[in-house]
């Protein structure tokens, strides 16, 4: 069994350093062509660029990919690490060069600074390697969280997978605004066939895949409409052709309604690539059977993987119309919590220990794991309660209710004599939506005014320019037909706000995060980053974070002393934040809008304020 893997933790308040990620393969084979002249990238420059640069967990985990489909490991090849060394060092000089975008990333200008040839076979052949080249080129900080991203597409994993290619390389620069990760594979001698004749993605039984396939540059399903289920790909490497009859999908003995592709160009060629329509649902088991005709005889192929996540349904359309913390008038979850247990368990943070039972249930299900350190992910409450309140709130039992801040957000208990089975049970507060709209909330047709705060979404706040609550509910939709926004799905996020509200574009963020899901309730679109990690939540994620308030703005926060340019997107009960460069499982973290509403409400600090990151 292979468990697909996520990179270390990081702590930070919602937001880390960073530079927009973009991974990006060019597709191609190049003979070895006219010799030109290179700078000189000498040996001890190569071994400087390695130290502690993670192109040795690289080139395990790529080497661990291709074991588990039975493919020879690659490699690690001297001269393939000059060439790659080398191109990063010329994107580093070059930071800022218009031409070094998309494709341009994998080619030099001769006379700029750092160049040793005009493409990856000349700069190969510079370094000394005499073979048939590819490239992998990613911009995301992270040697692994580029493989990983590598591997969850199709063109870029099938060129990391290819048992042709026996030899690899790694540049890498990791120096400010200057990040990238160059990958360089190679053969001597380029084979037609080759063992194993069959490489397929997933391999069987593997865990922990991605349910969600949001595009990838030119691809066998660039004309589908995304988000897609995660894209399986089978190749063949044997002689006398092959012909893909049909393709089925099933979980559950269910059929998945799916789109099957036959690649074209070098890479795709001889692949039958099967991706469901609609995206996979998260923690559940997939079987994918191909049928077919390869050199003259019938084959079929059957293997089976498990999504990531602990169930539910991500693709499911939410309830139609948001009201302030009331059960709404209709359960969207497909998979409810479990009930609250009789007793509480002895080994908890002494605040949630103390806490009604169904509390400490959701807070478990949760955070439990990230606070005994068995799991990297962002908190989604926090790793204590910070305060307990009897709030005011018509229509809950008595006129008040219980409620319980942490760092992330609001635990709300309306009837203590209630279905304790359910998951309305506990209600999770509409903060965001409050702080945006400057009401505080004191029954569902009831709020007293308050100045929204002048609290920065997102890192320090003296001297900060992002983006404050105040400022983004300017462009904020509390009502339907308020400040909505048209079907973006698919296009790059460049936009931009500041702690003014106003609203500008900066292009050079092309790359870093797309438009993935448009919610029509309040007409927004949500950050494919964002609705891809919503999808792998254990509950409805309509219950976690609530509707989209706005759309993704990237804003500058104030980050350890400096400006850094950061995702944001308000949601009724959360604000998320993406750093691309961050390890894969601390990418997205929820903002600390417990303790942002805490403050604003009573005008002080939470006295057990855990700062949770």
């Amino acid at each position: 069994m292979i468990t697909v893997r996520q990179g270390p933790p990081s702590r930070g308040d919602g937001a880390a350093r960073w530079v927009p990620a973009l991974v990006i393969a060019i597709l191609l084979l190049l003979p070895l062509g006219v010799g030109l002249r290179p700078a000189t990238v000498n040996a001890a420059q190569v071994n400087a660029a390695q130290a502690d640069d993670g192109s040795g967990a690289g080139l395990a985990r790529i080497n661990e990919a291709r074991a588990a489909i039975g493919v020879p490991p690659l490699k690690r090849n001297t001269a393939l690490d000059t060439a790659a060394t080398a191109h990063a060092n010329y994107y580093r000089l070059n930071l800022g060069d218009a031409a070094l975008s998309g494709n341009g990333l994998h080619y030099e200008e001769p006379g700029k600074a750092g160049f040793t040839g005009t493409d990856f076979a000349a700069r190969a052949r510079a370094a000394g390697y005499s073979g048939s080249i590819n490239e992998n080129v990613g911009l995301s900080g992270s040697m692994l969280v580029s493989i990983e991203w590598f591997l969850d597409v199709i063109n870029h994993r099938l060129t990391l997978i290819d048992p042709r290619y026996t030899d690899i390389g790694f540049g890498v620069v990791n120096e400010g605004k200057a990040k990238i990760e160059v990958i360089d594979l190679g053969t001597v001698a380029w084979r037609g066939t080759i063992e194993p004749t069959w490489t397929p993605w997933p391999p069987a039984d593997a865990t922990n895949i991605n349910p969600r396939f949001d595009g990838e540059g030119d691809n066998p399903l660039a004309d589908q409409k995304l988000p897609l289920g995660f894209p399986i790909t089978l190749k063949y490497h044997g002689g006398g052709g092959v012909t893909f009859a049909n393709a089925k999908l099933t979980t559950s003995g269910q059929a998945v309604p799916i789109v099957a592709r036959v690649g074209t160009g070098f890479i795709a060629r001889n692949t039958y690539v099967v991706a469901a329509t609609a995206p996979l649902n998260p923690g559940a088991t997939y079987t994918i059977a191909i049928e077919g005709t390869a050199d003259g005889k019938p084959f079929a192929r059957a293997w089976s993987f498990t999504t990531r996540g602990n169930g539910g349904t991500p693709g499911a359309t939410p309830a139609p119309s948001p009201g302030p913390s009331a059960t709404p008038k209709t359960t969207p979850s497909t998979a409810p919590l479990p009930a609250p247990s009789a007793s509480p368990a002895t080994a908890l943070p002494s605040g949630v220990a103390a806490l009604d039972a169904a509390v400490i249930t959701r807070w478990k299900a949760a955070d439990y794991d990230v606070w005994r350190g068995t799991a990297q992910r962002t908190w989604t409450w926090g790793p204590d309660v910070i305060a307990t309140k009897q709030e005011p709130y018509a229509g809950a039992a008595g006129g008040n209710r219980t409620v319980y801040y942490f760092d992330k957000s609001r635990m709300e208990l309306n009837d203590p004599q209630g279905d304790r089975t359910s998951q309305w049970f506990i209600t999770n507060g509409l903060l965001v939506r409050e702080m945006l709209a400057g009401r505080v909330q004191i029954g569902p047709d009831a709020a007293t005014p308050l100045a929204p705060p002048q609290v920065p979404l997102a890192g320090a706040s003296k001297g900060s320019v992002a983006v404050t609550y105040a400022a983004l509910g300017k462009v904020a939709s509390l009502v339907p037909g308020q400040n909505g926004a048209r079907n973006r799905v698919g296009g790059m996020i460049t936009t931009t706000i500041d702690n003014t509200g106003t609203v500008g574009e900066q292009p050079w963020l092309e790359g870093a995060a797309r438009y993935g899901y448009y919610e029509p309730t309040l007409g927004h679109n949500i950050a494919d980053v964002f609705w891809r990690w919503l999808g792998a939540q254990p509950v409805d994620w309509v219950y976690a974070v609530g509707y989209p308030l706005s759309e993704p703005y990237w804003t500058s926060a104030l980050i350890d002393g400096d400006n850094v340019w950061v995702l944001v997107q308000a949601f009724e009960r959360r604000v998320l934040t993406f750093v691309p460069t961050a390890p894969a499982a601390w990418q997205i973290e929820a903002g600390n809008v417990g303790v942002h509403y805490y403050e604003w409400r009573y005008g002080v600090t939470p006295q057990s304020r855990s700062t949770a990151p």
